[in-house]
């Protein structure tokens, strides 16, 4: 095949053109690369159309909700961050949401108790997204109703990726 063209396989048509979510919620509680704080991070099924959104449960007085789009990321400290309108944001977050990419999941809800993804046995840093994908290959994933849509990430977003750590799924 050419370099850069990706080959469907049969069953790939339905995913690359309608929507899909988790079949069930996974949860990760781990140690946060940056702080070393430990925190508890479950990632949801999310209706149709919702997109994927993290959740700050420690945050309460204003919004916590934080949806993944174009103006949400940024690279602080070489970390990629998403952030909302009122400051919250959560650090550390390219593995997780490159892998819920990978495995064409357009809707889902990351609840995390802190400002740090934690990584999962098997993630030592940033970039590695591998048990991410295989935690979303064990949850399962569910079909839905609707045309997928693109969140409209620029290619490089997700650049601080170590390329040689994405491993096949």
């Amino acid at each position: 095949s050419e370099a850069g063209v990706m080959k469907i396989q049969p069953d790939q048509d339905y995913r690359l053109a309608h929507q899909q979510t988790l079949s069930e919620a996974f949860t990760i509680i781990g140690k946060g690369v940056h702080s070393g704080v430990q925190f508890i991070l479950r990632v949801l099924p999310a209706p149709s159309g919702e997109g994927i959104c993290f959740v700050r449960r420690d945050i309460t007085l204003v919004d916590n909700e934080i949806i993944v789009d174009p103006y949400s990321i940024k690279l602080v400290d070489d970390t990629t961050t998403v952030a909302n309108a009122y400051g919250v944001r959560v650090v550390n977050v390219a593995a997780i949401i490159q892998a819920l990419l990978d495995c064409c999941i357009d809707n889902a809800t990351i609840v995390i108790d802190g400002p740090e993804v934690p990584m999962p046995n098997g993630c030592g840093f940033e970039g590695n997204c591998a048990r991410f994908r295989q935690l979303i290959a064990e949850a399962g994933i569910r079909r839905q109703v609707g045309p997928k849509h693109s969140i409209g990430l620029p290619g490089d977003a997700f650049n601080v990726f170590d390329t040689q750590q994405r491993d096949s799924p």
